[in-house]
């Protein structure tokens, strides 16, 4: 069982590296700032990341890591569920994540030295999309190596999610969601 100061300690750092990196490009983040922010000191901050990099993509693929779990637990209890379907939903707890860390994408997108936030996206995509072809119906897919399948798609996702969170962007949630629907392969499905 963690200690609880190690849980509230973690929980300012995230809330610390969240909020720092809404307001501003992470390539401008240091440790002072975050630290100040949370509360803390340099020795603690270390003990829980590497850097200001190193935290935010731990908070993100956090996030991402729990959709990609209630989409297994999902496709458990529905074994005989629509692939497409299933995916429908994690798309839309995919929605949900970019909404809550909207300003954190906007920044990390526009920023062209800092890629943590676009790379947590890509690598949880990839790996989502490798699981499925895993799994899913191989009659279906075409000869193509997996990776090659899985890389392709997961930079497409993460451009659609770039696409919508871009300062200035007027694309609504349900257009992403339905864009991203749209652009699915035929044989996804």
């Amino acid at each position: 069982m963690v200690d609880a100061r190690i849980r509230a300690t973690r929980a300012a750092l995230d809330d610390a590296i969240i909020a720092l990196a809404s307001a501003e490009p992470l390539g401008g983040l240091t440790v002072s700032q975050i630290t100040a922010a949370a509360g803390i000191n340099r020795a603690t901050f270390y003990r829980h990341a590497e850097s200001p990099t190193d935290l935010l993509a731990r908070v993100l693929s956090e996030d991402l890591d729990q959709i990609r779990a209630d989409d297994w637990d999902r496709r458990t209890e529905r074994a005989n569920g629509s692939l497409l379907g299933l995916i429908g939903e994690s798309v839309e707890q995919v929605a949900d994540h970019v909404e809550r860390f909207a300003l954190v994408y906007r920044h990390a997108f526009a920023e062209p030295t800092s890629g943590a936030a676009r790379y947590v996206l890509i690598n949880h995509f990839t790996e989502s999309c490798e699981r499925l072809l895993a799994t899913g119906d191989s009659g279906l897919v075409p000869p193509i190596p997996p990776a090659l399948i899985s890389r392709f798609l997961a930079y497409g996702f993460t451009g659609a999610v770039d696409a919508w969170t871009a300062e200035g962007s007027t694309i609504s949630r349900a257009e992403f969601v339905a864009g991203v629907h749209a652009l699915f392969p035929a044989w996804w499905s």
